[in-house]
């Protein structure tokens, strides 16, 4: 009996403007700095003068497109090694003199250094940070864990220690995720921490990181939603793809999906997140967290691969050649228009194109409110799934013998696809990609096979690969759910301001910034 499945397919055509609402504010020359953090309407830039110092600039960015110096001072920094801004106190760790040094912008025209912290410093490779507590990696001496609750007097309550060097500290309310590099496997692995005795960091469990290299970025940012925390976890050397895990009531990681793109780079706004990744930045809505749903984008901005984004609402910043700003105040939010129609046996496997729905047995345009037009009795889909669709081609599946396989159709006239080949698979998830199909067969074959089908009359197998690579399915605007009694219900999203909705939210800040 078939389950009802939530699925996501391509809006239909409102245009190549849908996702304009992000407003590019201001960008900041390559000069202007080194790192940048905002918090509060305050923005403090490290611009390096060597190796060992730099510039540190305080700005009132309360209108980041006129930025406004209100002071400047020289300060030990040694680049590479991220610092951190939090409740207007500036972290900077300095491992060439085993010191990590923190500074009151409480008055941002005054800043002081507020304290000097020497233990065990020499090895410092990262900083994150937990309630009141400052969690310290070390490539020898482990984790440290800071008392910060007395920003005048710090101390050290704990530690972890596992033989090799970590290399970077995530946190989030009591977990806390450490890169564990072994430097004579050359190998790494994420390892999880349950903070909630900072005394006594006790490990729970951990993440293999296959093929990773000591020098990989990788970005792991966590989310709420309400009792249930996520955690999105991407490095470069699987081209930032992103594997999505839950916590339970120990801190237990249990991976529960994947993304083909990277959440990567990313941090929150109330119920959306901001990321950034190859030329370009998204705004997604983490109504399910284990498929987020685009929102908003904004591109051609330049390679952000590394870059880090840190938000002040409404405002949101990305750092990497040069620092660009960004108005986030009008974002799309979803407005729900519902409709069903009898599709027949639409089974649970449905795609779109342009402003046409397929599934099995039928076609059905959209008018243009959004509502259902009446279905088109397409005989050939009798009993396939639709697995795969582009603007030239649509691959669809037999659901039961003597049918049972893989066909794929031309899609030169959308309201009318001919059959244009056969061939034999026991696929789970197909993908259209260029001038290749490729299809993830089910559990017992575990393996993805890719056909070359430029000639789409007379596919090649061109490869085949081990292991099932593909989970999920790409996010679009459109949600589809079926069921095996034919109704289908649509939800689709249209334009509108959530500046009255999430006044809320105003003055909040929810960071997960994942530096270098």
């Amino acid at each position: 009996m078939s389950k009802k499945l939530m699925i996501y397919v391509l809006l239909f055509a409102f245009g190549t403007q849908l996702f304009a609402a992000i407003k590019l504010k201001a960008i900041y020359p390559q000069s202007f700095q080194d790192r940048i953090m905002v918090e509060n309407g305050i923005m403090v830039v490290l611009q390096e003068i060597d190796p060992y110092s730099a510039t540190m600039k305080v700005y009132d960015s309360t209108d980041p497109a006129n930025l406004d110096l209100l002071s400047t001072m020289d300060i030990p920094y040694r680049s590479g090694y991220a610092p951190r801004l939090r409740n207007s106190m500036l972290y900077i760790g300095l491992p060439h003199t085993g010191q990590l040094h923190c500074y009151s912008l409480l008055d941002p025209a005054n800043p002081i250094l507020s304290y000097t912290y020497a233990y065990y410093m020499y090895d410092l490779r990262d900083m994150a940070f937990s309630g009141g507590y400052l969690l310290v990696s070390t490539q020898n001496g482990g984790l440290r864990v800071i008392d910060i609750s007395d920003e005048e007097n710090p101390t050290e309550i704990g530690s972890y220690v596992d033989g090799n060097q970590l290399d970077r500290v995530w946190a989030f309310e009591n977990i806390a995720v450490v890169l564990s590099y072994d430097a004579d496997a050359q190998s790494a692995e994420l390892k999880v921490l349950d903070i909630s005795l900072p005394a006594y960091p006790n490990f729970t469990g951990s993440i293999a990181l296959p093929g990773y290299d000591q020098y990989d970025s990788i970005y792991l940012s966590f989310y709420r939603d309400g009792s249930d925390v996520y955690m999105y976890m991407s490095y470069s050397i699987n081209n930032y793809a992103t594997r999505i895990f839950s916590f339970d009531t120990v801190n237990i990681p249990v991976q529960m999906g994947s993304l083909s793109d990277g959440h990567r780079a990313t941090a929150y706004h109330g119920d959306q997140s901001i990321s950034v990744s190859t030329m370009k930045l998204t705004v997604n809505d983490m109504l399910d967290p284990l498929q987020p749903v685009q929102m908003a984008s904004f591109s051609n901005i330049g390679n952000w691969q590394d870059h880090e984004i840190a938000i002040d609402y409404p405002y949101a910043y990305s750092l990497g050649m040069v620092a660009h700003c960004f108005d986030i105040s009008d974002l799309s939010s979803f407005d729900l228009y519902t409709d069903s129609v009898d599709a027949g046996n639409a089974s649970s496997n449905l795609r779109g194109r342009d402003d046409i729905l397929y599934c099995s047995d039928a076609i059905i345009p959209l008018n243009q409110d959004g509502s259902f037009s009446d279905p088109l009795v397409c005989q050939g889909l009798a009993g396939k799934a639709i697995l795969a669709i582009n603007d030239q081609l649509m691959y669809a599946h037999g659901l039961s013998t003597p049918n049972y396989g893989g066909s794929l159709w031309s899609m030169d006239d959308p309201l009318n696809p001919q059959l244009l080949s056969s061939f034999n698979t026991t696929e789970a998830k197909a993908f259209l990609i260029d001038n290749y199909l490729l299809i993830e067969e089910n559990s017992s074959a575990n393996q993805t096979l890719i056909y070359d089908v430029s000639i789409p009359t007379a596919p090649i197998l061109v490869s085949s690969l081990v292991g099932r690579f593909f989970s999920g399915y790409p996010a679009g605007k459109c949600s589809m759910a079926c069921s095996s009694h034919g109704a289908c219900k649509y939800m689709i999203s249209k334009i509108r301001s959530i500046l009255s909705s999430s006044a809320r939210l105003r003055g909040q800040s929810h960071y997960a910034i994942s530096p270098k």
